[in-house]
């Protein structure tokens, strides 16, 4: 089971205009990925594909059963006590970090929450949050 991370990200704002935004966050529900950024993923978490949701009713990036190919769903990514939600920092350094190089450019819901900043990205260590 995997998720996708980002340091930071660009946003289009309603006027038509981008801000930067630092803020570490998950995407979910990825309903369209660039080429370059969906084969990076791809070799790290093969399970990953677009699928379609009848729940969702849209296609997204999705975990897939790797015995059966059915689609996990992205609801659990972001709830509490589910795989992506750790409660204390432990639980936080059982996750495994996997960095995908280059640049994404994605149409997905975020989400924040205190624990992305325990994880360790770009080789740096852990750092709990304040």
């Amino acid at each position: 089971m995997s998720c996708v991370l980002v340091d930071g990200y660009d946003e289009q704002l309603d006027d038509g205009e981008w801000e930067r935004r630092e803020e570490r966050t998950l995407l979910s529900y990825i309903e369209s990925i660039n080429a370059e950024a969906a084969t990076g993923i791809s070799a790290i978490a093969p399970w990953m594909k677009m699928g379609r949701s009848e729940t969702a009713d849209t296609s997204y990036l999705a975990n897939h059963c790797e015995a059966c190919g059915a689609l996990q769903g992205d609801w659990f990514l972001s709830k509490l006590d589910h795989a992506f939600f750790p409660q204390d920092l432990e639980a936080a350094r059982r996750l495994a970090v996997r960095p995908v190089a280059g640049h994404i450019n994605v149409e997905a819901s975020l989400s924040w929450s205190s624990w992305h900043d325990w994880l360790a990205l770009n080789d740096s260590d852990v750092r709990p949050s304040d």
